[in-house]
């Protein structure tokens, strides 16, 4: 017994003292050198494996309008495709969204795709609707909060926080940065009442031609032996001096009277109760 004893590795070990003392530090420099290598987060990463398809149309159109009849349009035509696993959406005032849960072993990318083209072949929808969104859901960490305020006017303050935006993001190591407290601009159209009986206008009718002639519309498919390629009419405007030329009446002279003729127009922003104070002071964070 005694003999097996000292005969041992640990009776090696300790009659041989530069051994072990060099198998320590060997495991210390191998440790120190691991934990360099080791990734470190904040907040793990993960999949998620989700695509989305986002519907956005005119303001103030609601469920009982249609809304969610396209939204169903668009969940019946998702339903027979190869590789989702359950469909949920959510319909809001002004946008609907439709999340779709990827099957287990699919290719969430090829079922991007199919999704995208699925969505693309769609004809029927109405002209207050914008060009619906695929992409694939994403979670999204925040680095930071920058703030912005100043002696400024909101849309002053609102193009130097677009000014910073692009700044940053000429950064490698950034690749989205989002607005708050920020509203969304408008274009306001004022029309008084003695000028829609001057022209025999109504305003659902201002509101008719505008939309008919400020947006982006699905003009159908072609398909090549490439596949299908989506064609729109893009006649979406973004600022004022552009709305006072939609032509709204012509007489049998071939005079056009056109919206800037009726009404006052102006840019400005949406009116709602969210925004962003610093110090009592109002302020855009990037």
């Amino acid at each position: 017994m005694k003999s097996l004893m000292n005969s041992g590795p640990i009776a090696w070990m300790a009659s041989h003292g530069i051994a072990p003392n060099l198998l320590m530090l060997a495991l210390i420099i191998g440790g120190i050198i691991t934990s360099m290598s080791i990734k470190k987060e904040v907040f793990p990463e993960f999949t998620v494996d989700v695509v989305q398809v986002r519907l956005v149309y005119a303001r103030g159109f609601t469920f009982r309008d249609g809304t969610g009849e396209w939204c169903y349009q668009v969940e019946n035509v998702l339903t027979d495709l190869d590789g989702i696993d359950d469909i949920t959406a959510t319909i809001l005032e002004g946008y609907a969204t439709i999340y779709l849960n990827v099957e287990s072993g699919k290719e969430t990318q090829q079922v991007y795709q199919d999704v995208l083209q699925a969505v693309n072949r769609i004809s029927t929808f109405p002209a207050q609707m914008e060009q619906p969104i695929v992409s694939i859901w994403a979670m999204k960490k925040d680095i930071m909060d920058l703030a912005l305020h100043g002696n400024l006017n909101k849309f002053e303050l609102k193009r130097l926080a677009e000014v910073v935006k692009e700044k940053i993001l000429e950064s490698p190591y950034v690749s989205q940065i989002e607005f708050k407290g920020a509203p969304s601009e408008e274009i306001h159209v004022d029309i008084s009442k003695l000028s829609l009986e001057k022209y025999n206008l109504t305003l659902s009718q201002v509101a008719t031609r505008i939309r008919d002639n400020a947006v982006e519309k699905s003009a159908g498919t072609v398909k090549t032996l490439g596949g299908d390629i989506l064609v729109t009419l893009n006649d979406r405007l973004y600022w004022a001096d552009e709305f006072s030329d939609i032509p709204l009446l012509q007489d049998a002279n071939g005079v056009t009277v056109r919206l800037g003729d009726v009404a006052t127009i102006s840019e400005g922003f949406e009116n709602n109760h969210q925004h962003c104070d610093l110090r009592w002071k109002r302020k855009y964070s990037t």
